[in-house]
């Protein structure tokens, strides 16, 4: 839901890492940080807009980039009940984000620590 603002700023200089982050657009913070790659998500996108970009953006820029190891932090303030949050998954929703994420990594044999 938040942008990983923090991992985007440690790493800016360091071309070893690659950072992608997709967040709510008006969400904190305020100020965004660059990653390499920032998607920014409309307030209160739900389940099946989200699994698609995510299958838009994920599969391709694992080819492009070639990971040898993904770190995947990833929360649970994308969640309909997160009172902070803006996005509106279920848990259904929240669920199939980990098996699309981690599917996707595990067909294309790229390690994944989450």
């Amino acid at each position: 839901m938040h942008q990983g603002d923090g991992t985007a700023l440690i790493f800016q200089d360091d071309p070893s890492v690659f950072t992608f982050s997709m967040h709510c657009e008006v969400n904190f913070p305020g100020t965004k940080q660059k990653s390499d790659l920032d998607v920014p998500l409309a307030e209160g996108m739900e389940d099946d807009t989200y699994l698609q970009t995510l299958a838009a953006y994920l599969p391709d820029l694992l080819a492009q980039v070639k990971p040898d190891l993904v770190l995947y932090d990833a929360g649970v303030d994308v969640h309909v009940g997160d009172r902070l949050g803006k996005l509106a998954l279920s848990d259904r929703g929240v669920f199939c984000r980990e098996m699309q994420t981690l599917s996707t990594c595990i067909s294309k044999a790229i390690p994944l620590l989450a």
